[in-house]
């Protein structure tokens, strides 16, 4: 959530990207998806038709109707046009409305699964779809019809390329410990991230940016999630850091949801200079330090909401 406030920032309020967020980039939204399959990921749930259509209508209350009120009140304050705003990138509330896609592809494989579980293993048939979705998605990327385009983007298709990544994150969570022994291996850690370094700087897959995408987006995940596995008793020792970061992790969805309302959108001048005077460090520290300020407004508008029950829950989906 840190990365995605660093990130528009850089967006809204530089009108351009700089230093790491170049980085950050490669791999923010797989990892941010990879979590969310992570999350959902239930070894002793029974993916009935009961418990499929309660979960999806309650993620539909949250994922959907609470994100249409604050879609419409942005457009709103900010003059946007409706009709741009839903056809490009829903004026950056995408994230919600395709995660809860991602929640019906997701049932959907395993409901299926479970009519054929005994001829085919789930797993293979959770794939098997995701291979289908993401291929459709690359279909239409090379479509050149323009009205077929805009009907893409309005469906929300050109996000789809993310699918992998949740699946992974329900995946990694269900054989966890195979996924921590291979990873526990110092050479492979060490090929992931001279890989990821090597193909980042020297762009050998330019030709192919899906491929680029992909790997880059595998790589950054599987790195970020090793080293904050590998590490996580420090965060238990740091135990203010720990609650610092838990606190922000459990309030994603109100900060997400708050913080275009927030951001900076006259530092022009600012993004000029770091783009002509290069220095990552100070950059990364400075724009670190403005969306901490931005999420730390967002709690606290996400405090003073909650105090009223009903809003908690029709903005939030708090009980």
């Amino acid at each position: 959530m840190l990365l995605v406030v660093y990130s528009h920032i850089q967006f809204f309020g530089y009108q351009d990207t700089t230093g790491m967020n170049e980085i950050f980039i490669k791999f923010r939204m797989p990892l941010f998806f990879f979590i969310s399959g992570w999350v959902l990921y239930k070894k002793d749930r029974d993916w009935n038709n009961k418990t499929a259509l309660t979960f999806l209508f309650t993620k539909f209350k949250v994922q959907i109707i609470s994100t249409l009120i604050f879609f419409f009140l942005y457009i709103y304050i900010f003059h946007v046009d409706i009709l741009s705003a839903i056809d490009h990138n829903k004026s950056g509330y995408w994230f919600t409305y395709t995660l809860f896609a991602y929640f019906i592809f997701y049932v959907v494989s395993i409901r299926i699964s479970r009519l054929l579980k005994a001829m085919i293993n789930e797993d293979i048939i959770v794939l098997t779809l995701t291979l289908a979705i993401i291929g459709f998605h690359y279909y239409t990327i090379h479509d050149d019809d323009l009205h077929h385009q805009r009907i893409y983007s309005i469906i929300g298709i050109p996000q789809w390329k993310y699918y992998a990544f949740f699946v992974f994150g329900t995946m990694v969570r269900k054989f966890y410990k195979t996924f921590v022994s291979i990873t526990d291996n110092p050479w492979l850690m060490a090929i992931c991230v001279s890989t990821f370094i090597l193909i980042y700087i020297f762009n050998p897959l330019s030709s192919s940016i899906t491929f680029s995408f992909c790997i880059l987006g595998f790589l950054g995940v599987v790195i970020v999630f090793t080293v904050f596995r590998i590490h996580e008793e420090w965060f238990t020792a740091n135990k203010n850091i720990s609650r610092w970061m838990q606190y922000i992790g459990r309030h994603t969805l109100d900060i997400y949801l708050l913080h275009y309302f927030f951001l900076p959108r006259n530092l022009e001048m600012i993004g000029v200079y770091f783009k002509d005077n290069s220095n990552a460090t100070i950059e990364l520290f400075f724009s670190i330090s403005i969306a901490l300020m931005v999420i730390g407004v967002c709690l606290l508008v996400s405090k003073v909401l909650c105090i009223s029950p009903l809003l908690a829950k029709l903005l939030f989906g708090k009980k």
